[in-house]
């Protein structure tokens, strides 16, 4: 990257965390992090070389920064048809994720309620499963029925959201990547509206991810 990519990425990074700092401020509140959407299926090897290098050259910055002390008690969701020992290997092997919201916080990983079928996990990419060992799960099904799209499964996702947040919180904040950053849109939507009746969490992350489509 040339010199002037790094000055803007600093620059952003700054806003960011001066704005999360304000945001930490009002609660509740929802803070979400959209980035470039990505599935688990491109995370492989090819990947590692690049994310090194962004991890290398913000680690010293983030880790001495004041955001990382306000992080708390994270409930990390997995990507589609992972496990949270797959998210775990993602934000520590992969990237500093870990590295710089745990040493100041707790994160806790958690695997989706749905086991993937034996014929769908067949199918994944073999270079996949060579990095990221069974079992597998899955926050849901998509399906598309006459323009719109239907989350299979969400109802007891959602129970079981409740569930882990009643047995294992409370959580300052929620992080999800892929069908899990999904979840975490979905799940601060419908706390918002009073469809959902957990605690809200004082700022969310989305990473690699779009917004919840469910009809439902």
């Amino acid at each position: 990257l040339s010199f002037f990519t790094y000055m803007l990425i600093d620059v952003l990074y700054t806003f960011l965390f001066y704005l999360m700092f304000i945001a930490l401020f009002v609660y509740p509140v929802f803070f979400f992090f959209f980035f470039k959407q990505k599935t688990a299926y491109e995370m492989l090897r090819s990947l590692v070389g690049s994310e090194m290098c962004i991890r290398d050259r913000y680690q010293r910055r983030v880790r001495g920064s004041w955001i990382a002390w306000m992080v708390g008690r994270v409930l990390c969701l997995h990507s589609f048809r992972m496990s949270a020992e797959a998210l775990r290997l993602q934000s520590s092997k992969f990237s500093n994720l870990a590295e710089c919201l745990g040493a100041h916080g707790e994160l806790v990983f958690v695997d989706a309620p749905h086991s993937v079928a034996p014929e769908a996990e067949a199918r994944m990419p073999s270079l996949l499963r060579e990095i990221f060992a069974p079992p597998y799960f899955e926050w849901w099904n998509a399906r598309q029925e006459e323009g719109q799209v239907w989350y299979d499964g969400v109802e007891q996702t959602l129970e079981y959201i409740a569930k882990v947040v009643q047995e294992q919180g409370p959580f300052d904040g929620i992080m999800g990547f892929s069908q899990g950053g999904s979840l975490v849109h979905l799940v601060c939507a419908m706390i918002a509206q009073g469809n959902l009746d957990i605690s809200p969490p004082k700022w969310a992350m989305i990473i690699s991810s779009m917004g919840s489509r469910h009809a439902g």
